[in-house]
């Protein structure tokens, strides 16, 4: 996945990037895509930067007063895409000494997007501001805050992390205690660290150098409590240095739809027991264990019944046309729907065999694509829970009668990846008495 789209940049965004472990590198690697996609954009910092590097492809500006600036960024963008600006190069420490933020918009008239550095971090994979930083630039529109995944396991001191002691205040680890995944998130997180002096309204973190099967599951130890925080709009995984974003998280609502009549059960399926657990009970509880943006349950025949059932952390709406087919659940739960949820996942409350592992894997599979639809697969068989990304809502609120989501599926195949399972699992629901008489028999053989 490209960093532009991940970020979801925007035409006027003023970029800024703070904490440690290669904010200079993804400031750059964004600048080169951008460029590619025809932009013209600023490179720049609010403290100091190394100069640009030949493969950076930017034509470096010195000057000292905004005036000046102006004009220079002005004559270079005629032939060029990509122009970096400082107020004078350090020869000695070979740094670049950056522009008063104060600068900022007025350069931001000048090109496409501002990407700008606002703070140091000595080359550390993370860091915590002191009292005087960030630097954030006037009219900063997009967030990134910056940790290397290299930092996790090594002891929290001068080595690994810039003002080791700032880190400690803020999330109360010991000096030379090891740095987990869950003190990075806290710390990109805190308001007087990774968010401190940021109003805009966009904060997408990076958790960045990540090129492994095991570094990426220590970053998605980082991802899950910062998608928690109210001020995150995504999180990024990836290699800035490799050009590469392996997960884009993104906030995903749950809808499970539990508003059908059981006619063809006679009795509401909802409530039948498996190992002492009614089933609308067993798939909440497993979806309420994973990081969902929200989770709506949509009930509708019985309502009053199954309403018992459902955790005050779930988000009940009511299907009063329940009798019109799973396609009227379905716009009912996407109009309950708030507006930063960028996918829903539809979940059946009569898969009592969901585990939670199966959904994290078709979100960790959204996570990875551009597509958006999800699809779970065994056997040459297609399954439930199905993901849709918002951009086919409108296609979904056109379906009518007991149809579900496979129609959108049907009519763009481009969208949809279909994600593996190991087990039958995800084709296993329960339409008749037969059927639970079955899984019933199926488990009491299994645990003998």
């Amino acid at each position: 996945m490209r960093l532009a789209s991940a970020l979801s940049i925007h035409r006027g965004d003023v970029v800024a990037f703070v904490g440690g472990g290669g904010k200079t590198t993804t400031m750059f690697a964004l600048a080169r895509e951008l460029v590619a996609d025809g932009w013209r954009v600023l490179t720049t910092t609010t403290t100091m930067i190394a100069p640009p590097r030949p493969q950076d492809g930017s034509f470096l500006v010195l000057a000292s007063g905004q005036r000046q600036a102006c004009r220079q960024v002005e004559l270079a963008l005629h032939g060029q895409k990509h122009v970096t600006l400082a107020t004078e190069h350090l020869v000695e420490q070979n740094k670049l000494r950056g522009v008063p933020p104060e600068w900022i918009p007025v350069l931001g008239s000048l090109v496409d997007a501002v990407l700008v550095e606002a703070d140091g971090a000595k080359m550390r994979p993370f860091k915590a501001p002191a009292a005087h930083e960030p630097v954030m630039p006037t009219g900063a529109s997009l967030l990134v805050p910056v940790a290397g995944i290299d930092a996790i396991g090594k002891p929290l001191g001068p080595q690994t992390t810039h003002r080791p002691e700032v880190v400690s205040a803020l999330t109360g680890l010991a000096l030379g205690a090891k740095i987990t995944p869950q003190v990075v998130a806290q710390v990109l997180t805190h308001p007087d660290g990774g968010l401190k002096g940021f109003s805009g309204e966009r904060v997408i973190p990076l958790i960045n150098k990540v090129a492994s099967t095991e570094e990426l599951a220590l970053a998605r130890q980082i991802a899950r409590p910062m998608m928690l925080c109210p001020a995150v709009d995504r999180v990024l995984i990836g290699s800035a240095a490799r050009d590469q974003v392996t997960e884009c998280w993104r906030h995903v609502a749950a809808i499970v739809l539990a508003a059908g009549g059981s006619t063809r059960m006679g009795t509401p399926k909802q409530l039948l027991t498996i190992a002492g657990e009614t089933m609308l009970a067993r798939v909440l509880r497993t979806t309420c264990s994973l990081p969902f943006h929200q989770v709506v349950v949509v009930l509708g025949a019985g309502g009053s019944e199954l309403l018992p059932l459902v955790p005050p952390s779930c988000q009940v709406a009511l299907n009063p046309h329940w009798q019109e087919g799973m396609s009227s659940s379905l716009r009912i739960g996407l109009d309950s729907l708030g507006p930063r949820a960028e996918a829903a996942l539809f979940i059946l409350s009569d898969q009592p065999l969901l585990e939670a592992d199966t959904l994290l894997q078709i979100l960790y599979a959204y996570f990875g694509t551009e597509k958006g639809i999800v699809v779970p697969e065994y056997g040459g068989r297609r399954g439930t829970p199905v993901l849709l990304d918002r951009k086919l809502f409108p296609r979904l609120r056109k379906v009518r009668g007991d149809t579900g989501g496979r129609e959108v599926i049907r009519e763009t195949p481009e969208e949809v990846l279909p994600v593996q399972m190991p087990s039958a699992d995800v084709l296993i629901d329960i339409d008749t008495m037969q059927d639970y008489h079955n899984l019933i028999a199926s488990r009491q053989a299994n645990q003998g």
